[in-house]
């Protein structure tokens, strides 16, 4: 799972710091969800599975947002549980925290709506 959202989001910023307009990356079902909600943020322009493989997703850049920094906390090391209240405190302006609950992966917007408490899983800066 690491290895999967570290090259999908490396491969985001080197495309984007590249000033490409796509790139092609594997068909992932937790590598969709992840560009689902790029894509709601707004840094990506969207993306789209290729019919002819299914094994590749071409992912259209968007040139307003950059990936300065991007951390993934999916270690076993470093799994950080953080409840409603906890989240409640923090702001989220500055950078853009995805979360794994038992309801699924959200933001950390969705999660503040939703009255969500999760496990920390990457923050995009």
């Amino acid at each position: 799972m690491k290895n999967h959202l570290f090259n999908l989001l490396n491969n985001l910023k080197n495309a984007q710091q590249a000033k490409k307009s796509f790139f092609f990356f594997k068909n992932i079902k937790l590598c969709k969800k992840i560009l689902n909600l790029l894509w709601k943020e707004g840094f990506i322009a969207g993306y789209l599975i290729q019919k002819s493989t299914f094994f590749f997703i071409k992912i259209f850049l968007n040139q307003k947002f950059n990936i300065n920094l991007f951390y993934i906390f999916a270690h076993y090391k470093n799994s950080y549980v953080l409840s409603f209240k906890e989240l409640y405190k923090i702001n989220n302006s500055l950078f853009l925290l995805i979360l794994t609950t038992t309801k699924g992966i959200f933001t950390l917007k969705e999660c503040k709506q939703k009255k969500l408490g999760g496990k920390l899983l990457i923050l995009i800066k």
